[in-house]
């Protein structure tokens, strides 16, 4: 890019305005506490306060030789600085805010107290680390920590228990320090309860790794756990068991087990559920993944988007999960994870494909069971020293999936067809670093294996039977090497990194195919580091090669963060990709996708994409007056040549693959506005987008234009008007219109709305109801379905629980859904789940 020079004078000066803005002031206060008539000042709180409205800024406890030491950040040129214990008097003085020395002598002080109210903050700051009070955030009626963590101002629980915060999601969730399951943390958030945790730490611009810590600018959130006093070292276990009736015997149980210390930590949980909810899947949501091995074969199922799955699919799932930590001493970890999914679910639903050039209709009705079996075993050892830090990984990993059903079309020949797939993995990530040599580097090894047979047979109506058989073995393995402190200049910082990832694929389908492919990418990347202002310029350029060709390939990448205090955050950033997409997939030979579907893929050559994204944020959050604010943008379209030649026939789909034109895009904002906890709590999150696709299909050997454009939104509110209720309501529109050629179009309206309501009828009696609407419109018809759920609970303590369960009250039976290809559009109608009433128990031990 080149700049004329008035612009470069215009850059010059907005970037030397930013650094001449004021910066924080960082003072560090300590000294000695002494007790008249006690030669123990243990425990006394000494507290930073703004002079203004006496939020707090920094707290320290002082020891048993009454040190204490206070490190704060803030602007505020004076502080309010008090002293206190349980048994003195108060003693609050007003300083400036600068590194200095404060004791404090203070007198004892007894009453005889009567009736007293102690109320505790609900939120500290210490630096980046946000702490809330569990008993301060903690319903009635929370069951586990997410829970709570839902009402943590800016924070955002999706499914399976993960974490948002102020838009970034949170990579790690710990216990006293410990990450327990190395990013797997829905199990710990959807299964630890409340009473067990007494604080919740955000830590902002988390480094795990100590030989990192100050080298390199994080922009992770982690949450740290803190654990209440009875909770510690002591095994805890609870069991929840629910059972009834509909359409069948239905059961959904769970037994946890923990033992939690900062030395030691142990989460067990079993799990069995055939009410259908679809798998345990997101319990293990954010687990590293050796890129995940999936049937090339896909069924002739698409499920709706815009119902719950437990609403229509029959599932039974089975799971088992161990989780352990033992640290010997302070910098080692030693970690040991195992996983067992069982998962039974049967899918059905009536199918009406119609095709556009030839005008053909195809009616039909899909029935499949499907059988997964998963297991995972994984292994960690880690070394974290301000000096080095060294991580060994090793991850097995086992599935077997087998899917038979059959298809009956209008004609009622009925297609039977039976899909199998098994592999297993084995992965070993291995990372050093190493911080106080001339040199400070990273290395990174990485080494797999994996191996997948696949097997798809079907016998149709008016077509010769299918048989397909693959066989793929890959060979992994990853090198990279990175300097990560080199400083040009006060303030810089300058990383190259040079990596080679290499992979060999072999194909039996049923010829043998050898696939190499070599990656080698010499990375480049910038910082600067101020007081407020951060900025990162990254340059990745490489060489990719495979099957005897390659292209360059570049990456280049920005990103700003500029903080004028604690309560504003401005950042944004942009990224392009021009890159060799991998063609793994795209060998000789025929691959057939369904009984229907045929795709020659011959001798195709990589495509490339060509990718720009960028995305800007503003955060306003005031902690103690429980107030967050976030709005983002967000933009990023993709260039590419695309596979797409569609022919259709009165028995047959003939794909083949052509170069076409793709071009999609995406426009975005959010906005998410969190107010207060408890009864008198607000939170609102809205989001935006717009998507749009042009491309071209062949159709009979003409070439046609194929726009999509989809326009969504969703809503949610949650309130608590009165103390005892609480309200949460979501709305989900989306449009969408799709033109094929010059005379087709497919229009379409979706709408989802769901409602639910909380309400203590008396002191451990609680009743909670869910209402979920669902409508679409289209050119060829309408579905629409109303589903209504309910629980009724009676607390006798914390440790006992007895509800009524109620699911699909109103007896909804069936839906609607639709969608849209290049080819035409396929509606189907599911059948919904039945009404169903449980009666569900709950001890904790």
């Amino acid at each position: 890019m080149i700049l004329l020079p008035k612009a470069k004078s215009l850059c010059m000066a907005v970037v030397l305005s930013l650094l001449a803005l004021p910066l924080w002031s960082q003072s560090v206060i300590s000294g000695r506490v002494e007790v008249e008539g006690d030669t123990d000042a243990d425990g006394v709180t000494v507290v930073a306060m703004s002079p203004r409205d006496s939020t707090v800024i920094a707290f320290a406890m002082t020891g048993s030789d009454g040190l204490y030491e206070l490190r704060l950040q803030s602007s505020l040129p004076q502080l309010l600085l008090a002293a206190y214990r349980m048994d003195t008097e108060r003693q609050v003085r007003l300083v400036e805010n600068s590194s200095r020395r404060e004791d404090f002598r203070l007198r004892a002080s007894a009453t005889d107290l009567r009736e007293v109210l102690v109320t505790a903050p609900t939120v500290y700051r210490q630096g980046d680390t946000l702490s809330y009070v569990v008993s301060r955030l903690a319903g009635e009626h929370d069951e586990v920590i997410a829970d709570v963590l839902a009402r943590v101002p800016g924070m955002r629980v999706k499914k399976g228990g993960m974490l948002e915060y102020l838009g970034k999601s949170i990579t790690t969730v710990m216990i006293e320090g410990v990450d327990l399951t190395q990013g797997g943390y829905g199990l710990i958030t959807e299964n630890v309860t409340p009473r067990d945790i007494s604080a919740i730490e955000i830590l902002q611009s988390f480094e795990k790794i100590r030989a990192l810590q100050d080298k390199q600018h994080s922009e992770e959130v982690a949450v740290n756990l803190k654990l209440s006093g009875h909770a510690k070292g002591v095994w805890s276990s609870a069991v929840d068991i629910a059972g009834g009736y509909g359409k069948g015997l239905r059961s959904q149980d769970k037994l946890t087990a923990h033992h939690f210390t900062k030395k030691r930590q142990h989460l067990l949980l079993g799990y069995f559920d055939n009410t259908g909810h679809p798998d345990a899947d997101p319990l293990i949501l954010g687990t590293r993944q050796s890129d995940v091995v999936y049937p090339i074969v896909s069924g002739t199922y698409s499920p709706p988007g815009d119902l719950p799955e437990e609403s229509y699919l029959d599932n039974t799932t089975a799971y088992l999960s161990q989780s352990s930590a033992i640290i010997p001493r302070d910098s080692v970890e030693l970690k040991i994870r195992s996983h067992y999914t069982y998962n039974l679910l049967r899918k059905r639903s009536d199918r009406v494909t119609s095709y556009v050039d030839p005008p053909l209709v195809l009616s039909e009705i899909t029935q499949l069971r499907e059988r997964r079996h998963e297991a995972k075993l994984e292994g960690d050892y880690e070394l974290n020293k301000r000096s080095r830090y060294l991580s060994d990984h090793l991850e097995l990993s086992l599935i077997d999936l087998h899917e038979p059903g059959s298809i009956v079309a209008a004609d009622e020949q009925t297609t039977e067809r039976v899909s199998r797939f098994r592999a297993g993995t084995v992965n070993n990530r291995l990372r050093l670093v190493r911080s106080q040599v001339r040199l400070p580097y990273e290395l990174r090894l990485d080494l797999g294996y994996r191996q997948s047979q696949d097997k798809y047979e079907a016998i149709p109506s008016a077509v010769e039977p299918i048989t397909q058989r693959l066989e793929r073995q890959q060979l992994s393995g990853y090198l990279g090497f990175a300097l990560i402190d080199i400083k040009p200049a006060d303030h810089w910082r300058y990383s190259p990194e040079l990596s080679i990832d290499y992979r060999l694929d072999r194909f039996r389908v049923p010829l043998l195919l050898d696939l190499p492919t070599t990656e080698i990418s010499l990375g480049q990347r910038l910082e600067y580091k101020g007081r407020k202002l951060f900025a990162r310029l990254s340059l990745p350029a490489g060489y990719l090669g495979q099957r005897g060709s390659g292209r360059l390939f570049v990456l280049p990448s920005g990103y700003m963060e500029w903080k004028p205090n604690y309560q504003w955050t401005i950042d944004g950033g942009s990224t392009y990709s021009h890159r060799t997409s991998r063609s793994e997939y795209l060998f000789p030979g025929t691959l057939y996708m369904d009984y229907r579907t045929i795709r020659d893929t011959k001798e195709v050559s990589p495509y490339v994409d060509h990718t720009l994204s960028s995305h800007m944020r503003v955060t306003y959050s005031d902690v103690f007056r429980l107030l967050s604010i976030f709005v983002r943008g967000r933009q990023a379209t993709v260039w590419s040549d695309y596979l797409d030649d569609v022919r259709v026939t009165d028995q047959a789909t003939l794909i083949r693959p052509c170069l076409a034109p793709h071009r999609w895009s995406d426009l975005g904002a959010d906005l998410q506005i969190s107010k207060g906890f408890g009864w008198k709590s607000l939170a609102a999150i809205l989001d935006l987008s717009l998507d749009r696709m042009s491309t071209e299909v062949m159709s009979r050997g003409e070439r046609m234009p194929y726009d999509s454009r989809l326009l969504q939104a969703n809503l949610r509110v949650s309130i608590a008007p009165a103390k005892g209720l609480t309200l949460e309501y979501g709305v989900s529109p989306q449009l969408s219109q799709t033109d094929y050629g010059e005379s087709s179009a497919f229009r379409s309206l979706r709408l989802r709305q769901q409602l639910k309501v909380g309400w203590t009828i008396v002191p451990g009696l609680y009743l909670s109801a869910d209402g979920q609407h669902s409508l679409l419109r289209h050119d060829s018809g309408r579905g629409e379905s109303l589903l209504l759920g309910g629980e009724l609970a009676y607390l006798s303590s914390e440790k006992w629980r007895i509800a009524l369960v109620g699911q699909n009250l109103l007896g909804a039976t069936d839906y609607s859904a639709i969608t849209y290809t290049d080819f035409g559009q396929l509606i189907s109608r599911y059948p919904l789940r039945p009404r169903t009433i449980m009666v569900r128990t709950r001890f904790s031990f």
